[in-house]
């Protein structure tokens, strides 16, 4: 995430504390362990501006709309990030939140921490370094089926494939 200029940071972060969620969602899958990952929902009725001045402040997530709510009388739009991209952006407004609004972005941030900790320890006798050198235990992940994969090298692989699309 590029450097974000303090006024955009704060308008994100009250816009964040009035009209935003934050949470831990599950991605069940049918195969192997289910993944929790940090979710984030920013919900507008007709008016999409603030959204996209929210993704232009960060540069990630998607904004989602027009959808027509239930009663079917008014349009509604939503932001949406999650993963790395919804952590950093919450890591990032975290200190000018305040009231339960910072209780809910800290409690979601530590529980993601804590499962990462705790559900996803490095096995050891495992290698330490990935082919590449890259150190396992700085940018290891260890997959639910225990296959090791090195986020950097992962990485280029998926540049290099988008690249090639092209």
């Amino acid at each position: 995430m590029d450097k974000i200029h303090k006024s955009d940071l704060c308008w994100a972060a009250g816009f964040f504390q009035g009209e935003g969620f934050a949470g831990i969602a599950t991605a069940k899958r049918k195969y192997k362990e289910d993944y929790k990952y940090i979710s984030i929902k920013i919900t507008q009725y007709v008016d999409r501006t603030p959204l996209d001045r929210f993704q232009k402040i960060f540069k990630v997530g998607s904004v989602q709309g027009p959808h027509v709510n239930n009663r079917g009388e008014s349009e509604i739009y939503q932001y949406a990030a999650s993963s790395n991209d919804a952590e950093n952006i919450l890591k990032a407004i975290l200190s000018e939140l305040t009231g339960k609004k910072y209780l809910q972005v800290k409690n979601a941030l530590q529980n993601i921490e804590q499962y990462k900790e705790k559900d996803r320890p490095m096995p050891k006798g495992k290698k330490t370094n990935c082919p590449k050198g890259h150190d396992y235990s700085v940018v290891g992940y260890v997959r639910p089926n225990g296959y090791i994969i090195c986020k950097t090298c992962h990485a280029e692989q998926k540049r290099k494939m988008r690249a090639n699309a092209k």
